[in-house]
């Protein structure tokens, strides 16, 4: 890939008196220009490191960064161009937001007439014009926020990197910034690279996403490929809600199992898990069968499983119940739509369906895999 950027094998480890810490290991992706590319994953499980190695904040224990094909795995960070935007806004307190956003420009020594027309194209572009002269203490969080974006962008980096930048903001302007951001990006036709543990903010904005585990890329893919395709139990579950049913599977082809119910069903596709997570399968079964609690639909007749209302959540849009199953120990979530709602009390015994191409089966047999 000769543009936009390219990562291979890299690797961060930290020296201890044994063997080190590795938090990040073998990772590898690439990146098109104007793409936007999000890094998902738990608390400590490397996406953070891996930004700030492309961004030269971190050295990189092996592996190699390439943007637009030039090798700048050991460029400092200040002759790298890229853009990054932090958790903390990292604002000069005594500074007005122009100034603020001229910072990277007058350290490049740009003439001033050079930086005011640069500062004013992106001011505008951010709805940031009318507040030009103010001090960040001034401000609101996302109006910092969007300064720090603007600094950021104001020398039109090839690519920009945010780590986290919502974090600080309460959950209505999060989904507020994150929409702004969205289109900033598709405006300028830049490449992002976002870091964000919450997995509705990355579904909301990004091309394509890279799911982390353990200093791992678990899965890449499109939003969607992500959500209905999982890799990986652990993607299964770090994405959305799901349910996970243990199963015996009874051997041919198509391979076909039994709900707790007794009902065969034939599931849409089957998974095999990888070698870390055959775990996950209860001893005396051979696999698991994941249904989205939104797939799941209430039926009179025939069911794939039977249970009785445990609780009931009524979320706005939508109700999760929750459902003890006849023959399993652990809980099932069914999400309603509004309209259908009211036809559930708890305490209610309960049956639901479900369509074969909306399971999947999760097993320990990489033959089985469809």
């Amino acid at each position: 890939m000769s543009r936009g950027l390219s990562i291979r094998g890299l690797t961060k480890r930290y020296p201890t008196h044994g063997e080190g810490i590795t938090v990040v290991s073998d990772v590898s992706f690439d990146v098109g220009n104007g793409e936007f590319f999000t890094m998902l994953g738990p608390s400590g499980c490397g996406k953070t490191t891996t930004l700030r190695m492309i961004a030269g904040l971190e050295e990189a224990s092996s592996g190699a960064i390439l943007i637009d094909g030039q090798d700048t795995t050991n460029v400092p960070a200040r002759r790298r161009n890229v853009g990054m935007v932090f958790q903390s806004y990292a604002l000069f307190p005594h500074l007005p937001v122009f100034e603020n956003v001229a910072y990277g420009l007058r350290i490049r020594n740009l003439p001033e007439t050079e930086i005011r027309a640069k500062v004013g194209e992106i001011l505008d572009l951010l709805a940031l014009s009318p507040l030009a002269d103010r001090l960040p203490g001034q401000l609101s969080g996302g109006q910092q926020q969007r300064v720090s974006i603007a600094r950021a962008l104001v020398y039109r980096p090839p690519v920009l990197l945010l780590d986290e930048p919502l974090a600080n903001l309460d959950a209505k302007l999060r989904v507020q910034m994150r929409d702004e951001i969205r289109r900033i990006q598709r405006a300028l036709g830049i490449m992002v690279l976002y870091v964000t543990h919450d997995q509705e903010e990355a579904m909301a904005v990004s091309d394509r996403i890279a799911v982390f585990e353990r200093g791992r890329v678990a899965q890449i893919g499109s939003p969607t490929e992500i959500y209905d395709t999982p890799a990986s139990h652990f993607v299964a579950d770090f994405i959305g809600k799901a349910n996970f049913l243990p199963v015996r599977i009874n051997k041919g082809n198509p391979v076909s199992c039994h709900f707790p119910s007794g009902n065969p069903i034939t599931p849409g596709r089957v998974i095999a898990l990888p070698h870390q997570e055959h775990k996950m399968i209860p001893a005396g079964f051979d696999g698991l069968l994941m249904v989205r609690p939104e797939r799941l639909t209430p039926t009179d007749g025939p069911a794939a499983i039977a249970g009785r209302v445990e609780r009931l959540q009524h979320l706005g849009a939508m109700t999760r119940c929750f459902v003890s199953v006849v023959g399993m120990d652990c809980e099932l979530l069914v999400d309603l739509p509004r309209i259908t709602r009211s036809r559930l009390r708890e305490g209610d015994p309960c049956k639901f369906d479900v369509a074969s191409s909306d399971v999947a089966l999760f097993s320990k047999a990489r033959e089985m895999q469809a």
